[in-house]
């Protein structure tokens, strides 16, 4: 069996510590930074995961951070579910 995860791993738990109004600085804290970032709005984060088993994708999610100019968080979107642990 070959499984093949991507993106960035986050539980239910680090997701439930994102609150409007943090900064950039503390949200990677608690999450990370995303592995791409689009080069044209520094102010959206999108964190995306996937998880492959045998060429079937098992589980996937995705996150949308968006910062005021400030950089703090000012919305906070998710559709997938993420894991427990």
């Amino acid at each position: 069996m070959m499984q093949v995860e991507q993106g960035n791993y986050i539980t239910n738990a680090e997701f439930k510590r994102l609150k409007i109004g943090l900064t950039k600085e503390q949200t990677s804290f608690i999450i990370g930074y995303p592995l791409t970032q689009f080069m044209f709005d520094q102010n959206r984060w999108d964190i995306i995961y996937q998880n492959y088993q045998n060429n079937k994708l098992t589980k996937s999610y995705s996150i949308t951070l968006l910062f005021d100019k400030s950089g703090k968080i000012n919305s906070i979107s998710k559709t997938g579910e993420l894991f427990d642990k």
